[in-house]
């Protein structure tokens, strides 16, 4: 839980071989800010034009292979303005476009179900798919989280068949939900795909979905200890 795969290629991969310098060191460290999220540091925005250029491929991949090594490519380059690269600026861009329409239909879409150990705000996307630390983090910060004291967010991308899982105290164990329904992960960020019994282009689809993920939060998580991350 507290080295990046980036990390561990330096250390165990590129240092023995003698090759590290300087700008590898600082593309480690970026690597592990951006893998575990970390926030509050001067690096924030630059990672988030990153992320956003990555997330643009999310529902149309045309392009995705070449157009991921140039943002890499630009990140390798120079980890001071990557940010500045044209073309990771372009799809950072797309992105951004996209965003107020995805947040508006997820924050219109959404359900608090479970319990006080694990108290989850579901989210659906049909037309579309945010980055999905982006996506349930929204979630987590609408005011019907904070009234309901929602701890972990479900972030359905629907288009995609997918369910994404983060969580706004990191004691929260999310994997043995995920895990249960045939995902994995790790224990403040997790994901599993959507069942295929369930129909979500509909209502009816939507409720039916809810009431189960409701019960089985319930049934995994009946009392504290079973919702803490065993250290």
């Amino acid at each position: 839980q507290k080295v990046c795969g980036a990390e561990l290629l330096y250390e165990e991969v590129i240092k023995p071989l003698g090759i590290s310098d300087s700008r590898l060191e600082k593309i480690k460290m970026l690597a592990h800010l951006s893998d575990f999220n970390v926030s509050g540091t001067p690096y924030d925005e630059k990672l988030k034009k990153a992320t956003e250029a990555i997330a643009s491929y999310l529902d149309n991949t045309a392009g995705i292979q070449e157009g991921l090594l140039k943002i890499a490519m630009a990140f390798a380059k120079d980890p001071e303005n990557f940010d500045k690269d044209n073309f990771v600026a372009e799809r950072a861009e797309l992105y951004e476009s996209m965003q107020k329409k995805l947040k508006d239909e997820l924050a219109s879409n959404t359900y608090v179900v479970g319990n006080e150990n694990f108290k989850a705000i579901i989210g659906f996307n049909s037309s579309g798919s945010l980055q999905s630390s982006d996506g349930c983090y929204f979630l987590l910060g609408l005011e019907k989280a904070k009234k309901e004291k929602a701890n972990v967010a479900i972030y359905v991308k629907e288009r995609l068949g997918s369910c994404h899982m983060r969580v706004s105290n990191e004691n929260i164990d999310t994997l043995k939900l995920a895990q249960k329904l045939g995902g994995n992960g790790h224990p403040g960020a997790s994901a599993f795909p959507i069942p295929k019994e369930f129909d979500l282009g509909s209502k009816d689809g939507i409720a039916k979905f809810v009431n189960f993920i409701d019960s089985m939060i319930k049934e995994l998580y009946k009392n504290d200890d079973k919702a803490k991350i065993k250290v």
